[in-house]
């Protein structure tokens, strides 16, 4: 079942919403009042995964943060504010936000200094500019052997993420067959696009990539690194989006 499209209801004489979002995947566990409390100037949208009487939902905890992102896309495709930033759920810290690219390793000092202009003008950002782990050739679709994925020491079994992403190219990317020889871009799957970067794929596309992620059997540690390495591409950019780390910094942040 796909998530439904929800109609936007706005009371014509409050003040008008930020023309910005966050969206988030969390735990029931997991605390993001911090949202509230520190990014006002943000609307937010976050999901419980794991618990469906929570207001904002998920159907079922599958594919990791790439199911509250399509979960969002899909019921929102006629309501997006001008810039939509995708990110996790934790706010700061080592090690849990490890990967986040600016002092304190601080979600809300990211976005706080995301440099909007750049994002409407780019269509998207990766939030993260260190290119250790992903680039510049992260996924190989034809290494042989493909890479196995190691998680605390121990190989995934099943398919590798090479193989599930030449596998799914085809039916993800139908206007252009080709599949690449290496895709790479900074992990971790926390980025900001544009409204019209968007809307440069259709509704039923997103469909076709939430439907997959519903039915693979491939485990969520694959599925979700499927999206890791493909929203970029999603959103317009090439397979390999590593751009120069200073150049990065002062496109995204605004500082060299």
């Amino acid at each position: 079942t796909l998530p439904t499209s929800t109609a936007s209801h706005v009371d014509p004489t409050a003040s008008p919403l930020p023309d910005k979002i966050v969206v988030i995947g969390k735990l029931q566990r997991e605390d993001t009042d911090w949202v509230a409390q520190f990014l006002p100037e943000w609307q937010s949208a976050i999901y419980t995964v794991d618990n469906t009487s929570h207001a904002l939902h998920t159907q079922i905890n599958k594919g990791r943060e790439a199911n509250a992102y399509l979960s969002y896309i899909i019921e929102n495709y006629d309501n997006f504010p001008s810039t939509i930033a995708f990110i996790h759920s934790h706010r700061d810290g080592y090690p849990a936000g490890w990967h986040t690219d600016v002092q304190d390793y601080d979600n809300v000092i990211s976005l706080q200094r995301l440099n909007i202009p750049f994002v409407q003008r780019n269509g998207y950002a990766n939030l993260r500019c260190i290119f250790i782990p992903g680039c510049p050739d992260e996924v190989q679709p034809f290494r042989d052997p493909p890479k196995s994925l190691e998680l605390d020491g121990v190989l995934e079994k099943g398919p590798s993420l090479d193989d599930v992403m030449r596998d799914i190219w085809p039916l993800f990317f139908s206007d252009n067959t080709t599949i690449p020889e290496a895709i790479g871009t900074p992990c971790c799957a926390q980025f900001a696009v544009s409204r019209d970067q968007i809307r440069k794929r259709s509704l039923a596309e997103y469909e076709v990539y939430y439907k997959w992620l519903m039915a693979t059997e491939v485990s969520d540690a694959i599925s979700g690194r499927v999206f890791e390495y493909l929203w970029h591409i999603i959103f317009g950019q090439g397979p390999v989006y590593c751009p120069e780390l200073e150049q990065c910094y002062e496109d995204v942040y605004g500082s060299g």
